[in-house]
């Protein structure tokens, strides 16, 4: 008997997981990545290294190998290309591809938010110079691509004297050549992951979100690892959970995922700062919820996608939970040093790669120079700043001459 053909766009890590449990279901998986060898090519059937961007290679592709299922679940720019596809070759979706575009895109998302009441930075969206210089927004902002993911191209902007250099990163991060220039707040920084089952949205987790820049200020733009469970009162958390039923209303998202990146200001107010309709794609967000509350969220997204009956059972440990990112400057990956000592000393729970020994390390601060991400649990939250100390204490990441990359400045342990 054939089996029923599963595309999937885009190599990630989650990716991986998915193209799992899509073989358990008797799938034959083809993954779409032009990387020569991302993450998700070691389980995949076929690895075609061709754009998850490009709709109508994706739409080839699927109509050559007659595809039951086209699917992006842990990356936003592949997802629209994945619902139009389905959409053409009459094939399952979630939801629709105007959906997917507001989900996807930061102004249409931005409109949606601001139509609908649900509280949101104030932005500008510019294509020229021009008229970045025109925008009305005070200092400190940030500026950012609008079409872009992974934190690349995004500054925070505290003093015109890096302005320009500011909206040049943002300009040439950019596909779409748009930009936006948006409100800056301090506060406590989180992601909140939730499941939606007939138009009724569920918070399954929610997760502190810490940054730094390449020096480890945490000032950065760059998430470096996320904590769970969050450390917010119970009044903070009924507000997040009453925006997020807002929101699954307003972009009409009946059945699958929402993953929400939220501030909470000094002042215990609650401003969405973006929304996606996908599974966290890092660092480690799915393996942190999974572990936290026992929910499969690629699961749950796959069941969305093929119409299926979503079951939402949270089996919440007391654990605290850490998952984050290990960065590295440039070079060409050599080894990992110390790593699985750390995991039989139960210091590490488990260690999963970005990116494959041999592969070129990008010279800038972004996924690019993101390698591996690591997932840590402990019974206090002292016991995790002990954990993840020792960690960075004792692991090291080498080039394959022997020479040292890592980032040993770049970590939660320096924003605990």
């Amino acid at each position: 008997m054939t089996k029923p053909v599963a595309i999937v766009l885009g190599g990630t890590v989650p990716h991986k997981f998915l193209i799992e449990n899509l073989k358990k279901r008797g799938y034959k998986t083809i993954l779409i990545d032009y990387y020569e060898n991302p993450p998700a090519a070691s389980i995949a059937d076929v690895h075609i290294k061709e754009s998850a961007l490009d709709a109508c290679i994706v739409e080839k592709i699927a109509q050559k190998n007659d595809a039951a299922l086209v699917i992006c679940a842990a990356l936003d720019q592949p997802l629209p290309v994945s619902i139009t596809v389905s959409e053409k070759l009459n094939l399952p979706i979630p939801f629709n591809s105007e959906v997917a575009y507001n989900l996807t895109n930061k102004s249409a998302m931005k409109r949606v938010m601001k139509k609908t009441g649900i509280p949101t930075p104030e932005w500008h969206c510019v294509e020229t110079m021009e008229d970045a210089y025109a925008h009305s927004i005070p200092l400190p902002f940030i500026v950012k691509p609008e079409d872009g993911t992974g934190s690349k191209g995004i500054t925070i902007v505290e003093n015109e004297q890096n302005f320009e250099e500011a909206l040049q990163l943002a300009f040439n991060a950019s596909m779409n050549g748009k930009i936006i220039i948006e409100e800056f707040f301090n506060g406590l920084e989180l992601s909140v992951d939730c499941v939606v089952k007939e138009g009724v949205s569920k918070v399954i987790l929610f997760r502190e979100r810490h940054k730094c820049d390449k020096n480890g200020s945490a000032k950065g733009t760059q998430c470096v690892a996320t904590i769970s469970p969050a450390n917010i009162p119970e009044s903070t958390k009924k507000s997040i959970t009453k925006i997020m039923s807002l929101i699954a209303n307003a972009f009409n998202v009946k059945n699958g995922v929402l993953l929400a990146q939220l501030i909470i200001k000094s002042n215990q107010q609650v401003t969405i700062l973006e929304i996606a309709g996908r599974v966290s794609g890092g660092p480690g967000g799915f393996v942190a919820v999974k572990k936290k509350t026992g929910i499969d969220m690629l699961d749950i997204f796959l069941r969305a996608y093929l119409g299926e009956e979503i079951n939402i059972t949270i089996n919440d440990d007391s654990r605290h939970y850490i998952t984050g990112s290990l960065y590295c400057s440039e070079g060409i990956l050599g080894s990992f040093i110390n790593f699985e000592e750390l995991i039989k000393a139960k210091i590490v729970d488990g260690l999963f790669l970005y990116k494959n020994r041999g592969e070129e390390v990008s010279h800038e601060f972004s996924t690019k120079s993101r390698v591996a991400g690591f997932s840590i649990s402990a019974d206090s939250r002292n016991e995790l700043k002990e954990k993840i100390n020792t960690m960075y204490n004792q692991c090291d990441i080498l080039d394959k001459t022997g020479k040292s990359i890592f980032l040993r400045q770049v970590g939660v342990h320096k924003c605990l």
